[in-house]
């Protein structure tokens, strides 16, 4: 599946597949292939600047990182480091991880796909050459095609991005045999450069990339490689000073891009401007141009001596990135950082009335009409009553600090969690992007089999919990939902884009749930959504003085908040009185006490984790307030 920190960047990506294998056609190439010297050239034309931005990320990161996204950011330098940051983003994107913005690494994951490229392709070419020569083209054609066939399941893993490879590796062949009259090349070039500005300017987060669609962006930067040197109206253009400059920084200009992207989102914590985006050029532009000249030069164009020298300065290159690419993935080296507001700092949460430790969870299985559904359990050691909790990811945060208090008042918990997914008979957050029809098919699923599952689980209460304002609350540069979300009934092959749709979704489908749920007696609490911050405040808080006046990482005013969540409010509202067995909690009541919203405790405690899910401390500090609540206290035994 393609990761949600892939949106918007996959054109450039896919450029570069075609573009780097075209640059090492002088190897392959040549008269006499030397595997060996392959391999050492790669590694000085790629490893030691890759193995310096590292480096100096790790250092220039310390000091604005909170420290969860530092220990992410060493994890990933190792990675990245063993050519395997594609593997890692792959393995780690989940739906807490670490915005795109807050990795500095994140792009590098392109480049691990590269590496493994040159460390496989190599040997498997030359076993085909030599033992089965008759085959070499009808392979790499049919794996080619299975690779295309397949780009679409997993983003950025080399099986499923080796036909944009290819391709790239295919032009010098075709160059070295087929030369265009200039005429014909600069119809040629103008058609590559038309299908990478189509691919640029069409093409968004909606677009199946990898996939078929990949190759308007490959084929077009194939055609501008293949022509470009015979193309006689764009030679002039291509061999400009400042065409060729940026040209030769242009690898050490991907490797500081992104992390200038992301150290001036730390610092900032805002949107960008235009300004901003001025400056982030001009500084990636000026650190290139340090990298080119000090790092990626002198070690791209060491002299490699002859005969047993060249052997010798070799291995002394080798030891030398082996030495220090060890610092660069020493184990512990995050937990040095360890300052500012830590999120996983539990310390002092005893002091909450009535919390007991941990509880240990286990997966459970729940029989019901047509299979069986999975539920996260935490068992009371003499329950009295049974409480089943669904929703998405913001229900399953909420289910942290509930199982701290929950057993020890002997109530059993049962968690259904799927991120993304109200808790809506018949119904399913619809999303705008295609990969997520899986997610989609899983949400239609569990939300149809709600009535078997309480009614099967013998359940006294059901706590609904959801992300409820980002589907029915109008953004407010638009008036109208987020792009990406609307609610859908399961049945209806269109509708609910609209904000008067969506609310009537949800309307009539939180209605028909709630008739579900009551008709096994089971008592239902709404839970209303944590008022949004709308920033990543424990960023912000990191590195931004939050008492300077108007400073960025001040929280929303209560007026405000109460505005955005109004039409939930009376709608639950309406719920509640309609029927008595039906209550609402709203932890806008907890977090809006004053004027201002709290996003800390006073002793500095993060009660967010994100821009809209609370932190574990934030979900215990929640909890027991909760807890408190008579009519919640109520509900949970059944009353």
């Amino acid at each position: 599946m393609r990761p949600a920190h892939q949106d918007g960047s996959v054109n450039s990506e896919d450029l570069a597949c075609v573009r780097e294998p075209n640059t090492y056609r002088a190897d392959i190439g040549a008269s006499r292939f030397n595997l060996h010297e392959f391999y050492i050239r790669r590694l000085r034309r790629l490893f030691t600047a890759m193995l310096a931005t590292v480096l100096l990320c790790c250092l220039l990161f310390a000091a604005v990182m909170p420290p969860p996204d530092f220990r992410q950011q060493a994890q990933s330098s190792a990675f990245a480091i063993a050519s395997l940051a594609n593997v890692y983003f792959y393995l780690k994107t989940g739906y807490f991880d670490t915005a795109a913005v807050f990795n500095p690494l994140l792009h590098l994951w392109s480049l691990g796909v590269e590496e493994q490229f040159y460390l496989v392709m190599p040997v498997v070419a030359l076993a085909l050459l030599r033992w089965a020569r008759a085959l070499f083209w009808p392979l790499l054609a049919l794996a080619a095609l299975a690779s295309l066939i397949g780009a679409e399941l997993i983003y950025d893993m080399v099986p499923f991005r080796a036909f944009e490879l290819m391709i790239g590796g295919l032009i010098h062949p075709i160059a070295a045999r087929v030369k265009p009259r200039a005429a014909t090349a600069d119809g040629l070039f103008a058609l590559g450069l038309a299908l990478i500005a189509v691919a640029v300017f069409t093409m968004d987060e909606t677009t199946r990339i990898p996939g078929v669609a990949a190759l308007v962006p490959c084929l077009g930067a194939a055609l501008t490689i293949w022509t470009g040197a015979e193309a006689l109206r764009t030679r002039r253009l291509l061999t400009s000073a400042p065409m060729l400059w940026i040209g030769m920084i242009s690898y050490s200009l991907y490797l500081v891009h992104w992390p200038a992207v992301s150290f001036w989102r730390y610092l900032t914590s805002q949107e960008w401007t235009a300004l901003d985006q001025a400056g982030v050029i001009l500084a990636s532009l000026a650190a290139a141009a340090v990298m080119h000249r000090f790092v990626e030069t002198p070690f791209r164009h060491m002299p490699a001596g002859g005969g047993g020298g060249r052997w010798k300065a070799n291995r002394g290159f080798v030891a030398g990135c082996a030495l220090v690419a060890g610092l660069g993935i020493a184990p512990g080296v995050a937990e040095r950082f360890r300052i500012g507001h830590d999120w996983e700092d539990m310390s002092g949460i005893a002091a909450f009335q009535g919390m007991t430790g941990a509880p240990a969870m286990r997966q459970a299985s729940v029989s019901v009409a047509g299979g069986a559904m999975s539920v996260r359990r935490y068992t009371a050691a003499a329950p009295t009553s049974r409480v089943l909790l669904v929703g998405d990811s913001h229900a399953a945060v909420l289910s942290r600090g509930l199982a701290r208090f929950l057993p020890g008042m002997g109530v059993s918990l049962d968690a259904s969690i799927m991120p993304h997914c109200p808790p809506l008979v018949d119904a399913f957050a619809k999303s705008a992007l295609p990969v997520n029809a899986v997610m989609e098919a899983e949400c239609r699923a569990r939300n149809a089999g709600l009535a078997g599952l309480v009614e099967a689980g013998g359940y006294d209460t059901v706590i609904l919990a959801a992300r409820w304002n980002n589907l029915v609350e109008p953004a407010p540069e638009t008036g109208v939902p987020l792009s990406m979300n609307w609610m859908r009934p399961s049945d209806a092959p269109e509708g609910g884009k609209t904000l008067a749709e969506s609310r009537a979704v949800l309307d009539t489908h939180l209605r028909r749930t709630l008739a579900t749920i009551r008709a096994t007696s089971a008592r239902v609490v709404l839970m209303a959504q944590v008022p949004p911050p709308g920033r990543e405040l424990g960023r912000c808080l990191h590195v931004i003085d939050p008492e300077i006046p108007g400073g960025r990482c001040q929280g929303l005013d209560k007026a405000v908040q109460k505005a955005r969540a109004a039409w939930l409010h009376t709608f639950f509202s309406e719920l509640a009185d309609a029927d008595p067995s039906v209550t609402v909690l709203r932890p806008l009541e907890a977090f809006c006490t004053g004027e201002t919203c709290l996003e800390a405790t006073e002793m500095g405690r993060l009660l967010y984790l994100d821009a809209h899910h609370m932190s574990e401390y934030g979900s215990v500090w929640f909890a027991s307030w909760a807890i408190g609540q008579p009519a919640f206290r109520a509900a949970l035994a059944g009353d």
